[in-house]
């Protein structure tokens, strides 16, 4: 029976005569009859490598994407994670990176885990020129001296052992800091950088938030009855000034390199005196430069209230008020005889007998 007669009546079989079948045969038989045979085709297994060289690839792009620009150069750091210290997937990351034809300078590591049963990782260091290369690694060294294993130039990259890397929070951003100052275009040593200001331009910035007093001022704050929050006034200048000079009886004196500690209320070394922040503190310097830095710096703890006085310890001579001339740093007043002053100092003394201190 044939396929056109099983197929019944109803179901219509289209057929044509060809030169080796017949004419019962449908015409989408001979059609397959004649295509050729296909095999499915299915994409060859990828190994271990090729999967290694696609991450590697990502990684590197992903780097390089997110890179920093520094002066015209790229800087990126990437620390991975990995069962052990594979310092070869490091060079396939790198090979990659490599392939970039712009200024750029990269580190990427391997990253300590419990996993890699050892405290040291690889480090790799590549960059464009051999000079960024050279940078990075003279403070990358500076930074990770006492955990630097060894180190060693292979071809373009340089390559370290560092213990614990990763382990501290601050690693990559020691790393990334070390790359981006390799990185600085040199400049002349003669101009000042970006970005820099002069002491003048400080000191204006400074005063600016600050209420100064004049020497009168500050006596007169000093001599009120009755005042809204304990008042001080605070010498910071240095010894050798108060004994050349003359120490001004009742002020506090604190040395300018403690003067933060000593005035934070919480600081375990503070004085027993600073134990609130509304302290009326009154600064006085040799010359009213030094104390406006300094009040800033209070300013800045929170110590709203601290002033210093204009002209410094010079304008509070000019004025007038009480010295003593004093070579020790104690509660009691005890003048100098006037055998023992200069022939500059009778102006002084002359003072110190109008304010009956000697």
């Amino acid at each position: 029976m044939s396929l056109a007669s099983r197929s019944g009546p109803s179901s219509p079989v289209r057929s044509q005569k060809t030169g080796t079948g017949t004419a019962d045969t449908p015409f989408y038989f001979n059609a397959l009859l004649r295509a050729p045979l296909e095999v499915a085709s299915f994409p060859a297994p990828r190994s271990l490598q090729d999967v290694r060289r696609q991450i590697a690839e990502e990684i590197a792009a992903k780097l390089t994407v997110t890179a920093q620009d520094v002066d015209g150069t790229r800087v990126g750091v990437r620390l991975i994670t990995s069962k052990d210290n594979d310092e070869e997937y490091l060079r396939l990351i790198v090979s990659k990176i490599e392939e970039i034809r712009h200024r750029h300078l990269f580190a990427v590591g391997i990253e300590i885990t419990p996993a890699l049963g050892g405290d040291e990782s690889t480090l790799i260091i590549t960059g464009s020129t051999d000079e960024l290369i050279n940078r990075a690694m003279l403070l990358i060294k500076s930074k990770f001296m006492s955990r630097l294993k060894k180190d060693m130039f292979v071809g373009d990259m340089w390559i370290a052992s560092i213990v614990d890397l990763g382990f501290f929070p601050y690693d990559k951003d020691a790393i990334l800091d070390a790359l981006r100052k390799a990185s600085r275009t040199p400049v002349d040593p003669l101009k000042p950088p970006p970005g820099s200001r002069g002491i003048d331009e400080i000191l204006l910035e400074v005063r600016a938030k600050l209420t100064r007093v004049t020497a009168r001022q500050a006596y007169d704050e000093l001599l009120e009855p009755q005042v809204d929050a304990p008042t001080f006034l605070v010498d910071l200048r240095p010894q050798d000034q108060r004994e050349m000079e003359g120490d001004i009886p009742g002020a506090v004196v604190i040395d300018r390199n403690t003067l933060e500690w000593k005035f934070d209320p919480r600081s375990p070394t503070r004085l027993d005196i600073v134990n609130r922040y509304d302290l009326r503190i009154i600064l006085l310097c040799q010359d009213g430069t030094a104390s406006s830095l300094a009040a800033h710096s209070l300013l800045q703890l929170g110590l709203l209230n601290v002033t210093d006085v204009i002209g410094g310890f010079q304008e509070w001579i000019k004025g007038g008020f009480p010295i003593s001339l004093n070579t020790r740093q104690t509660a009691a007043v005890q003048p100098r005889t006037p055998a023992r002053l200069s022939p500059d100092s009778s102006q002084m003394l002359s003072q110190l007998e109008a304010f009956g201190l000697v």
